[in-house]
């Protein structure tokens, strides 16, 4: 699972976005939308992204997304140090293999937040990052 709810017991709202039944989506993924407006995993270029906690298998033609603006994930930085000064960055998703990542060491589609609390990440750690979606999906449909 690339990203977890911080604050899971307070999002408690989701919802469906279509998708193609051939299309898989991990649980834990980012997504957004195709060129057809379909659901698919979200890559480093992606300008606007939702949160799939449980993911869709093939077959199903619907994937569940949180609806929260207020809502916190906790990922992994890529190659950049977490460090307190980061607080409040607007930062982007890196793709490594099939792992999303939270990319601290840029800032051009700007999909991402890092939490503003003290505690949003081990200062010299990549793991874990709080962020909130700074360019929401959802807010946008």
């Amino acid at each position: 699972m690339d990203f977890r709810l911080f604050n899971g017991e307070a999002v408690i709202s989701r919802i469906p976005l279509k998708k193609d039944s051939a299309t898989v989506i991990a649980p834990g993924k980012m997504v957004t939308l195709d060129g057809n407006n379909l659901a698919v995993e979200a890559d480093a270029s992606s300008t606007v992204i939702a949160y799939a906690e449980f993911g869709a298998e093939a077959g199903e033609t619907t994937v569940l997304v949180v609806k929260e603006k207020e809502a916190i994930f906790v990922g992994t930085a890529n190659t950049a140090y977490y460090a307190i000064t980061d607080t409040g960055l607007i930062c982007d998703l890196a793709i490594s293999g099939s792992n999303q990542l939270i990319n601290l060491g840029a800032s051009v589609t700007g999909v991402f937040q890092v939490n503003v609390r003290e505690d949003a990440g081990m200062d010299g750690s990549v793991i874990p990052v709080q962020v909130f979606i700074n360019k929401p999906l959802v807010g946008n449909m």
